[in-house]
């Protein structure tokens, strides 16, 4: 009994690791590609719409995130 239970808790374990890690990497990737696609989007902006254009919508998307920010800490 002891040893099963010393077996299922071991694989629990390392199933709760490997699901961590699993999620951080996901996570860690899915923030990587909004990043890429936030700075492709800018690029555009300023290619197309001039600098003026792109220097507003950082500006919106940075009051944005930092409200996001303040409002989850709050």
């Amino acid at each position: 009994m002891l040893a099963h239970w010393l077996v299922a808790s071991g694989r629990a374990r390392v199933s709760a690791v490997l699901f961590a890690v699993l999620f951080f990497a996901a996570s860690f990737f899915a923030v990587l590609f909004l990043a890429v696609l936030f700075l492709a989007v800018l690029f555009l902006a300023a290619v197309f719409f001039g600098a003026v254009f792109a220097a507003a919508f950082l500006a919106a998307v940075l009051a944005t995130v930092l409200a996001v920010v303040c409002f989850a800490g709050a």
